[in-house]
């Protein structure tokens, strides 16, 4: 069966997108749990200018690696300062003489996220066994999106589904689309995966040890049977909601437990009684297999002059087919192209030219001009014309053209650009209304990305020139060398981006990680730019458990955990809240639940440990680290141990 990811707010129908649209209005989305969820993740890019964070600036820094005839090359950087630096952007620009093919940069080993492949082996790298894949997988995706309205769907594709657009282009996506990613990558992983559409929710559900294990990828838990080790699985939810009712929903905790939702029986529920009615109203459940397909990838070429500006910012830029919600993190980006018009090498990244000479052809000025001028008797045949291609692997959401033009004569001469999507179809956008040298920026925004029409990743822009000859309303002055064309030009190509997404330095040492594909003799420059901080340090970490001790053998299977405050040595700097990881594993990599890896909510350096979670005669490793009332998260504490009897 074909599961409809839009069969609840199925965008076609205009009844149910107005019924969307009242919902949208009235609490942002009911299916969402909780807006504080992006929070923990996207930490340090929740202001829209980096350095505005506080009164102090902060100082920018940077660092500028030229690669040059090599494929590949690993280099360092080091931030100093007490936080981490709020990078502020990342550049990557050609600046020899042939074409860069597929640059692509990590960072520590993170951020291969160029193909779904690569994203997926970065994934479950450290994995051992498939159960811990299928837990590195969920976690990614919950970790590297939000629950928000996603940007629409066009025709014929689960557009955001895809992991490489969902995850590097946007970030914002329902739960349908979070389930799908995390199936695609578990496909991708080498494991089977399907999805389960149930009454206003969709989870994904994940093959291994001869049994499907159930993952919500987008409130980020799976559910543990009674036994507290193996992972339940969609028939065992159904069977024992209890399964469901004990676990902690990190969204729910934004959501406050008690977003309203009527269930299939007509009656308004809390938030918890809500996701239990998600698996126990059967009768709206449908299952689908996942059949990823032909995925996408980030390819991109840098033509000679041409670079690309990746930014944890943004400038209001956004795609979004139906609604006009602006998304709560998002990041624009820019590619930037400026061509040397002065060699005619130019002609190798063009499209096509008609009837063009260069300055390198015949010495005339602008640097690009009309060849055979027009005469009266054959006014549309010497018309002449450049077209460029821009393509971008992210979503585009506007640009600009900016240029030197010039026009002779205003009977005869006119210089026009012309917008395309297919190279077919022009749109006339500007002309030229004066003569002389005319600088002039174009901005093309409402053009490329208007609300209601499909995504666009490339386009064509072409510039026309005609001159009048002697004879035709000019006369030939001795010398007159000036044709109608353009001298200079910068087109830049504004995109969506996803902020997480973005190879980022933390603080101290960073491995950078470049590669390429291009043949021939390449010349990169690379600049990282970040803003040092230094107004505020971390939390330490809390030094001992109090209880209980380290390695103690206790007889309590809901034992109250606590340990000495963490201490942080700026003034006034209190601690806030605390976050405790309890796991069956010392390195901590995989948690018991969404129970054991979850904040305490107070200052008080202790918890609780819920009931029926803990299994008698078995080893459990615990840690915490501390957060101050300024938001920043300090270390973990070194792992600690307890046994049950």
């Amino acid at each position: 069966m074909k599961l409809n990811l839009y069969r609840i707010f199925n965008f076609e129908n205009k009844i149910e997108f107005s019924f969307l649209f009242f919902l949208i209005i009235l609490g942002e989305t009911v299916l969402c749990f909780g807006q504080d969820t992006y929070k923990p993740y996207m930490e340090g890019y929740l202001d829209k200018k980096p350095y505005q964070y506080n009164s102090k600036p902060y100082a920018l820094k940077s660092h500028e690696q030229v690669i040059e005839g090599k494929n590949e090359l690993v280099y360092e950087i080091n931030t100093d300062g007490t936080l981490n630096p709020l990078n502020d952007e990342l550049v990557i620009e050609n600046c020899g003489d042939v074409d860069i093919i597929n640059p692509r940069i990590t960072i520590n080993d993170k951020w291969n996220w160029y193909t779904c492949e690569a994203m997926a082996n970065e994934i479950v790298r450290d994995a051992a066994t498939d159960r811990e894949k299928a837990i590195a997988i969920s976690q990614f995706v919950h970790n590297n999106r939000y629950h928000f309205q996603p940007p629409g769907k066009p025709s014929g594709k689960d557009y955001v589904s895809d992991p490489v657009i969902g995850l590097n282009i946007f970030g914002h996506m329902y739960c349908g689309m979070a389930a799908r990613i995390t199936s695609t990558l578990a496909k991708k992983a080498g494991l089977d995966a399907r999805l389960w559409g149930l009454y206003g929710h969709i989870v994904s559900e994940i093959f291994y040890d001869g049994e499907w294990h159930l993952f919500d990828s987008d409130a980020g838990v799976f559910y543990l049977n009674k036994d507290n080790k193996t992972i339940a699985g969609m028939d065992d939810l159904v069977k024992d909601p209890w399964l469901v009712e004990r676990t902690y929903h990190p969204g729910l905790a934004g959501w406050k437990q008690a977003h309203p939702r009527r269930t299939s029986t007509g009656a308004w529920s809390d938030g918890m009684k809500t996701v239990i009615n998600f698996y126990t109203t059967t009768e709206n459940n449908e299952v689908e297999e996942v059949e990823p397909g032909d995925l996408y990838e980030m390819d991109l070429t840098l033509r000679p002059g041409e670079k690309i500006i990746l930014r944890w910012d943004n400038v209001g830029k956004f795609y979004n087919k139906y609604l006009f919600t602006e998304p709560l993190v998002y990041a624009n980006g820019k590619i930037v192209y400026k061509p040397d018009l002065t060699d005619n090498s130019y002609r190798k990244h063009i499209e096509s030219e008609t009837n063009i000479k260069s300055v390198a052809d015949d010495g005339k000025r602008p640097n690009i001009h009309v060849d055979s001028c027009i005469t009266e008797d054959t006014w549309r045949s010497y018309e002449a014309n450049i077209i460029y291609k821009v393509k971008c692997p992210y979503v585009i959401v506007g640009g600009c053209l900016t240029g030197n033009f010039y026009r002779n004569d205003k009977y005869g001469d006119f210089c026009q650009i012309e917008l395309s999507f297919d190279g077919k179809q022009w749109i006339p956008v500007w002309t030229a209304p004066t003569t002389g040298w005319i600088n002039h920026n174009q901005v093309l925004d409402g053009l490329i990305s208007p609300v209601g029409k499909e995504p666009k990743y490339e386009y064509y822009v072409k510039m026309n020139f005609a001159a009048a000859g002697a004879g035709f309303d000019r006369p030939q002055e001795p010398g007159d060398n000036t044709q109608a064309g353009i001298d200079n030009f910068t087109l830049t190509t504004d995109f969506q981006v996803n902020p997480l997404s973005i190879p980022a330095l933390s603080l101290g040492l960073n491995k950078v990680s470049y590669t390429d594909q291009t043949e021939g003799r390449g010349k990169v420059k690379i600049t990282h730019r970040w803003y040092r901080r230094d107004d505020n340090h971390y939390p330490d970490a809390p030094v001992k458990p109090l209880y209980p001790a380290d390695k103690e053998v206790i007889d309590s299977l809901t034992p109250l955990l606590r340990w000495e405050e963490a201490r942080d040595i700026d003034k006034n700097d209190k601690i806030i809240d605390y976050h405790i990881q309890l796991s069956a594993r010392p390195d901590f990599k995989w948690p018991l639940s969404a129970n054991f890896d979850r904040d305490a909510g107070s200052g008080a350096a202790e918890w609780q440990v819920p009931k029926g979670w803990l299994n008698p005669d078995q080893t459990y490793y615990w840690r915490v680290k501390a957060k101050d009332k300024n938001g920043n998260w300090g270390g973990y504490s070194k792992g600690w141990s307890f046994t049950t009897r």
